[in-house]
């Protein structure tokens, strides 16, 4: 019985994930007067941008689960990147 190994590996989904996360917790941190003020819609707002990061991140371990070739995979994870651009940006 053959042990297949799983290797994480950098791809665009992986650095987007990284910025947005790295974002968020430095917006965050200098706008939190701003954002907790009145009934805190600004920090429940932070939390769900958070949360839709995260699940980027979910969406490319099973993308590099199911795509071996990083061409192909990375091609993938740009359209993704675009479609949680605009879902963060204009939705």
């Amino acid at each position: 019985m053959t042990v297949r190994r799983f290797t994480y590996s950098l791809t665009t989904l992986n650095l987007t994930v990284c910025f947005g996360i790295l974002y968020n917790i430095v917006y965050s941190i200098f706008n939190w007067e701003q954002l907790s003020a009145e009934e805190r819609w600004g920090v429940v707002a932070v939390v769900a941008i958070g949360l839709i990061t995260m699940s980027a991140a979910i969406v490319d371990l099973i993308l590099q689960i199911i795509f071996k070739n990083k061409k192909t995979l990375n091609l993938i994870g740009i359209l993704v990147v675009l479609v949680y651009l605009y879902g963060i940006f204009y939705a």
